[in-house]
């Protein structure tokens, strides 16, 4: 950074949070910062308090990024937001509802206190998602943990579930051959073929979202080729498009 910074005129911010927005567009498509805010960051970040008393860590303080096109919110990227942190969002920030929902915390719990049950319903009728990520990693953590699954299930029925690998909690044994509904583009999991839904690919056109893999090719992998899935509660339901219908 510091030879790109003396050759190159590369600007270098040491924060991320709401008041650095204005700073992040590129092309067509709106990038927002929706947490943490500038206050907070000011308030001394993990350790300090915020204006309810309560008291914040790195997860409280984890950005959140919103991805919109022609004033329709695409997606948004979490982080490792935890109850403190959705708490500080919502006091700026009443409209979180997006097509995809990239769940913080790789599916796993956002607090040792709590199971994220009461968190994981809030944020899913918060953002009312077409399609939610897990971005995992096959055998660490043993994400997502099953009871947020479940929770996502229960509050958004026809959501569409794409966990990145496959989770240890879906199959002990990984694919003998790549699926052949991921992506070509490059994905960790696929020199061990233990992918799922390996890299997401997001098209955006306002309210028409797609993506790659398609949601019929890879519920019907996981409906063929998974032996365990925690997602098989909705297999029996009508495949979501693989086109995202726009927000009502």
């Amino acid at each position: 950074m510091s030879d790109a910074k003396e050759r190159y005129g590369l600007k270098i911010f040491a924060q991320l949070t709401t008041s650095t927005t204005d700073l992040l567009q590129t092309g067509d498509v709106e990038i927002t910062v929706l947490a943490p805010n500038s206050v907070l960051a000011l308030k001394g970040g993990a350790g300090a308090v915020d204006n309810s008393g309560n008291r914040l860590n790195s997860n409280s303080m984890s950005a959140v990024v919103a991805f919109s096109h022609n004033e329709h919110r695409v997606a948004i990227a979490a982080g490792d937001l935890d109850e403190v942190g959705l708490h500080n969002l919502l006091q700026e920030n009443t409209n979180l509802e997006a097509d995809i929902l990239i769940f913080p915390h790789h599916g796993g719990n956002p607090s040792k206190k709590n199971n994220g049950s009461k968190f994981t319903e809030s944020l899913c009728n918060l953002v009312k998602p077409k399609l939610v990520i897990f971005s995992n990693g096959r055998g660490h953590y043993g994400h997502p943990f099953k009871e947020i699954v479940d929770t996502v299930i229960a509050t958004v029925p026809n959501v569409h579930i794409l966990c990145t690998q496959l989770s240890r909690n879906c199959s002990q044994a990984t694919s003998m051959d790549l699926p052949d509904h991921l992506h070509d583009l490059p994905a960790k999991g696929k020199s061990t073929k233990s992918c799922c839904g390996g890299t997401v690919v997001v098209k955006i056109n306002g309210k028409e979202t797609t993506y790659t893999p398609k949601a019929k090719a890879h519920k019907n992998f996981i409906a063929t080729k998974v032996s365990t899935p925690l997602c098989s509660d909705i297999l029996t339901k009508q495949a979501p498009a693989d086109e995202i219908s726009p927000a009502s």
